[in-house]
């Protein structure tokens, strides 16, 4: 986790997404039950996750939680490189 960017971290979280999920067969349904919002869309992820077997609860979040931090740092890191590299400002 030392060495850790946000590209290594979404490889990462790819890879135990299919470990964890499976892989899927057969059609992939959008808009099924569709949200509204980021808050419907959490909370159906939070819900199923109360439906899981604890372990695999926990090692869910955990992933969540890593995303989440990763997804912010790399919103920081732009926010800050991107005054670097503006031109004629």
């Amino acid at each position: 986790m030392e060495r850790a960017t946000p590209a290594t971290i979404h490889d990462f979280l790819i890879r135990m997404q299919r470990e964890i999920g499976g892989t899927r067969r057969g059609p992939i349904v959008i808009n099924q039950d569709p949200a509204h919002d980021f808050n419907d869309v959490i909370g159906d992820f939070f819900s199923r996750v109360l439906e899981l077997p604890l372990e695999k609860a926990v090692i869910l979040l955990w992933l969540l939680a890593v995303e989440l931090h990763y997804a912010r740092l790399e919103e920081e890191y732009s926010e800050r490189f991107s005054s670097l590299f503006r031109l004629g400002d």
